[in-house]
């Protein structure tokens, strides 16, 4: 038997839990990413206020008296050129209240303006969801972006004010004088409803005036009218039609001495909502006869206006336009209380809210205020459960319900379709779902993380898989009550699905796992306080605190010894840090109460897989450890290992991050500002080119007993890149003892 033994593991995979797991993956992997050069493990990550430099500053403006970011959504317009970078946070009414119990605070819909590091308060009455409720959803359609929470009215936001969502009441009928038919006396004024036409200059016998200029029969005619109004908002939405306003009747008499056209006069012409820029005006042709003519209503005219409440008709009835909606064409917002939304070819997807939770309605292309009354689908009568999210994914509109996935196919011209594509699988974590390139769609699950794939024009079929077998106990630590709370997002940048869930009964998130496309494997990421994430248009993920200030900013000397909690807007970064603290000064406290400083880097830990070397029942003296890497300055480290799984570690030697066999290299002094050759400082004109780091291998003798088993760990605060590693053991033939017999108690 050969005993000199040292295979290398080229390739460091991320974690597999499973048993027995990939010989070169990770048993943990915790605050992990890739590096791009070498495809190894990138320790440098951490995460920073969106206030730049706030370690220099007393405040954070914006988040000031914050308590935990409810929701928040990056919205790009202009091809990325413009961001509205939105979220919504508790703020305290009262700075004695504590949070997040404090019942004067408010859930305000802000919105971040990071040039004045402050914030745009759109909406500041916001209804605070539940513990387990599912937060605020953001979904762009054309020019708005409609904003839902389930707990409140729908939203819209146009780029500069939130408007309401649909059409929330139909319009008032409009109110209409009657007509004189007599000529009025020099000086004198009609009855406030009547109102002559005899004296206008205009001849109203020609083309223009309703009614007829003489009776047909030779007795006088009776001449009926009746009108309609709608709301024409800005994105061509129309709103249902008002009520037929009352009649205006007259009668056009045999003598022709005052038969000429009439003209009708409005007053109060009811005004649309904010948004509407126009109002659409429909009218009757002439009902006469004896009402024997049904009142079918025509396009008369447009007031191009929402503030005009004077109108006058006098069109006649070969003018009138194309015939009036039906009263299916447009419908009041048929989802008041709806949760979430998707704009699928050109419409605007909605659930029916709690109220109605298994209906599914979409409004007409292009137009998100106008819905007709049979656009529905209602998936009561399949298992599956509530409709709990929508994700348009290629020529599908996927649709999450708690036990079962559907789609919707077609168009609306055609019509649309829903088939059931999964049952048995489903999810209430909505803000976990994202679109992964080269991927899918990717979600959590009360049971794990899933991937919906294929689904391309030309056959393609979908499919549902899990992805989350290799990390299968973390996944298990979930709270399954909270998985609504949990949020996930995919960066470009960073190549990477973030996935952040409440687990071991927390009622908050508190552990995160990442998807590495370039390893197509998983880590954790722990410390993160992430409640709700985005990415914006250059891949950078921002995230709300989950927790936010805790006690209210000490202002007053009264107040001395309450000292606050970072809060607010965080983006994750490669610098090493983990957020920021606050420091109460000592009295006396001018300018500023306190300080605000760096919390330093969080923690990094990995943990081989647990190595047989092909076959466990032979032991094993494992000799060395060899770690390639980078090199990086004089940061320290060891590495720690175990034998047959068991739970106690054994640390090696310290070692520096330099190539042993050469001159340490020159490194940067943070405390000292100038470059030193190990303790030694260098003068300006004695430094060299800057190094760039070294590909280098760290070795770590090791005193282990006989193994059948074998892994190695390292957990450092300081920057690291592992890219693979080796292990150099001598095999014995000592084999693992026959099973026990019996036991000693």
């Amino acid at each position: 038997m050969n005993t000199d033994n040292k295979p290398q593991f080229k390739t460091v995979l991320g974690i597999d839990e499973r048993l027995p797991p990939v010989e070169n993956s990770s048993y943990k992997l915790i605050n992990w990413t890739v590096d791009q050069r070498s495809r190894g493990w990138d320790n440098r990550i951490g995460y920073e206020s969106l206030i730049p430099r706030i370690e220099n500053k007393t405040t954070w403006l914006g988040f000031q008296n914050g308590g935990p970011v409810n929701s928040v959504y990056s919205w790009n317009t202009h091809q990325g050129a413009k961001t509205h970078l939105l979220y919504e946070q508790a703020y305290a009414g009262a700075l004695t209240k504590a949070f997040p119990t404090d019942a004067n605070a408010n859930i305000s819909l802000c919105e971040w303006k990071g040039n004045i590091a402050d914030k745009i308060v759109h909406d500041n009455q916001r209804s605070v969801p539940a513990k387990d409720e599912i937060y605020t959803h953001y979904n762009p359609i054309g020019k708005n972006l409609v904003v839902l929470s389930g707990n409140g009215r729908p939203l819209r936001f146009d780029g500069v004010s939130l408007r309401p969502l649909g059409f929330l009441e139909i319009p008032s009928p409009p109110k209409c004088w009657g007509i004189a038919l007599t000529p009025l006396a020099a000086n004198s004024f009609s009855d406030v409803t009547l109102i002559p036409i005899i004296d206008y200059v205009v001849d109203f016998k020609q083309s223009y005036g309703l009614g007829t200029t003489t009776a047909s029969t030779g007795a006088d005619d009776t001449v009926k009218y009746r009108w309609k109004v709608s709301f024409l908002m800005d994105d061509g939405s129309e709103s249902p039609l008002s009520s037929a306003s009352i009649p205006v009747t007259w009668l056009t008499p045999a003598s022709t001495t005052y038969g000429q056209r009439q003209c009708v006069y409005f007053e109060d012409m009811p005004l649309g909502p904010e948004g509407c820029v126009a109002r659409l005006i429909y009218r009757t042709k002439n009902l006469s006869d004896g009402n024997t003519i049904a009142e079918t209503f025509y396009y008369c005219d447009v007031i191009a206006n929402n503030f005009e409440t004077n109108y006058v008709d006098y069109t006649k009835d070969t003018k009138l336009g194309a015939q009036a909606p039906d009263d299916d064409a447009s419908i009041l917002f048929p989802a008041p209380g709806a949760r979430f939304s998707a704009t699928f070819k050109n419409c605007l997807f909605t659930d029916g809210g709690q109220a109605d939770p298994q209906r599914i309605f979409n409004s007409q292309p292009l137009k998100p205020n106008q819905y007709r009354s049979l656009d529905f689908f209602d998936v009561g009568n399949r298992i599956g459960g509530d409709v709990t999210g929508f994700m348009p994914y290629y020529n599908n509109l996927i649709v999450f319900r708690e036990t079962a996935i559907d789609i919707i196919q077609g168009d609306a011209v055609n019509g649309f379709e829903i088939t059931p594509l999964s049952s048995g699988i489903g999810t209430r974590g909505l803000h976990t779902a994202a679109i992964v390139p080269e991927a899918g769609v990717i979600f959590m699950s009360h049971d794990g993380i899933y991937l919906i794939s294929g689904g391309f024009v030309g056959g393609s079929k979908m499919s549902v898989d899990k992805i989350s077998d290799p990390i299968l106990d973390t996944v298990k630590r979930l709270s399954p009550s909270m998985i609504g709370k949990a949020c996930g997002a995919y960066s470009p940048k960073w190549r990477e699905y973030h996935v952040y869930f409440a687990a071991d009964g927390s009622d908050r998130n508190t552990l995160g796992v990442v998807f590495h496309m370039d390893k197509k494997s998983w880590s954790v990421r722990e410390g993160f306080p992430v409640g709700c994430i985005t990415v914006d248009s250059r891949g950078e993920f921002i995230f709300g605190h989950n927790i936010g200030q805790v006690v209210p900013t000490p202002v007053f000397p009264i107040l001395a010894g309450m000292v606050p909690t970072e809060s607010g807007l965080f983006f994750i970064s490669r610098a090493r840090n983990a957020g920021h603290s606050v420091t109460l000064n000592t009295p006396p406290q001018a300018p500023a109460y306190y300080t605000i400083t760096e919390n330093g880097p969080p923690t990094s830990t990995w943990i081989s897989a647990n190595h047989t070397f092909g076959f466990a029942s032979i032991k094993k003296h494992v000799k060395n450890v060899f770690l390639n890497c980078y090199t990086e300055g004089s940061n320290t480290y060891s590495v720690f290992y175990n034998r047959d799984y068991s739970q106690a570690y054994t640390t090696s030697n310290i070692g520096l991050a330099q190539r042993p066999e050469f001159p340490e290299q020159y490194i940067y002094s943070a405390t000292t500002n100038e470059l030193v050759y190990g303790p030694t400082a260098v003068t300006a004109d004695t430094v060299p080119t800057w190094e760039i780091p070294y590909y280098t291998q760290l070795k770590f003798p090791i005193a282990q007993g006989a193994a059948s088993v074998f892994s190695v760990g390292i957990q450092t605060t300081q920057d690291f890149i592992l890219i693979d590693y080796s292990l150099e053991f001598n095999a014995s033939n000592t084999e693992t003892k026959a099973a026990r017999s019996t036991s000693a108690y």
